[in-house]
């Protein structure tokens, strides 16, 4: 996970989490299922969402709500 601060979208000028993936340690099917549940739940007032994905030849990359504890 990396900290950063999106640039476009709903979310520009917030600070987000990115979680980087490489495909070639992740089979298709098991990123398209975390994907696909990510969205499903991504609502929920105690789960991170997910606002974007992105992907290049290597690598998927998740941006998400950026999750910072209270204690």
């Amino acid at each position: 996970m990396r900290k950063a601060v999106a640039k476009v979208g709903v979310q520009r000028g917030l600070e987000v989490a990115i979680k980087e993936i490489n495909k070639a340690g992740c089979p298709a099917m098991l990123l398209e299922k975390e994907v696909h549940i990510m969205r499903l739940v991504s609502n929920h007032p105690g789960i991170v969402k997910l606002y974007d994905l992105y992907e290049d030849e290597t690598n998927v990359y998740l941006v998400l709500e950026l999750f910072v504890p209270l204690f």
